[in-house]
């Protein structure tokens, strides 16, 4: 278990590492004419994951609850998508934060049906799901996202796409506060995005150091990443 949860965390700083130009999510005035949130047009392909999708999964089974929530994610049901993640990284990043930046891309779930590629259980309580969604212009790009079972019910622990979308949230955010209008992001909003994009990876370098406390006091410093 020590060597998966390290893995995660290698997940994690691969995946801050290029934040917001993996999956080409739109960051307002810069990358679309559609502010965040805002609806596309109407007669737009829309791929939603159907009530058959969700039958030809096991009904307990990770594969389930993460089509699940990207049901709830394309049909704009932003509550009951929060609280399919893991109470512990939520409140580390915070439970507005979390929502609002869900909230920013309609288009990219509502386009893009994920493909299940590859499911990796780690015992009967962890399980990680590779999978492909398409991004703004259409290209597969591949995600892992890593699911604990807790009383019962699958939470997210970890998606390398919710890198990109609190990375380019955070440069929306932080752009329309400094200098609303502008054609290019500013630096403050660069750090900014930079920043939200590793929120993951220091959540889980902290469940780590929690999780391995003898780890730490034989010489390891607070906060420094885990190996592999």
């Amino acid at each position: 278990m020590a060597h998966s949860r390290a893995a995660l965390v290698t997940l994690g700083v691969i995946a801050g590492a290029g934040v917001v130009v993996g999956i080409g999510l739109a960051t307002d005035a810069f990358d679309s004419g559609t502010k965040a949130g805002e609806e596309n047009d109407p007669k737009e392909d829309l791929q939603l994951v159907t009530q058959r999708d969700r039958e030809q999964q096991t009904g307990d089974s990770a594969e389930r609850a993460f089509l699940d929530y990207w049901s709830e994610l394309q049909f704009g049901d932003w509550s009951e998508a929060t609280n399919e993640f893991d109470p512990r990284l939520v409140r580390f990043v915070g439970e507005r934060r979390l929502a609002e930046s869900l909230k920013a891309n309609p288009p990219l779930y509502r386009k893009s049906k994920p493909k299940i590629i590859q499911v990796r259980e780690r015992g009967v309580n962890r399980s990680s799901i590779r999978y492909t969604v398409r991004n703004v212009s259409g290209k597969a790009v591949p995600n892992t996202i890593t699911f604990v079972r807790e009383d019962g019910k699958w939470r997210i622990l970890y998606d390398s796409l919710l890198d990109e979308i609190l990375s380019a949230h955070a440069q929306t955010a932080t752009q329309n506060k400094v200098q609303p209008g502008a054609k290019q992001p500013g630096r403050e909003a660069l750090d900014a995005a930079a920043s939200a994009g590793r929120l993951q990876t220091r959540f889980l370098e902290q469940l780590e150091g929690d999780n391995n406390p003898d780890e730490q006091s034989g010489g390891a410093q607070p906060g420094a990443p885990a190996q592999p």
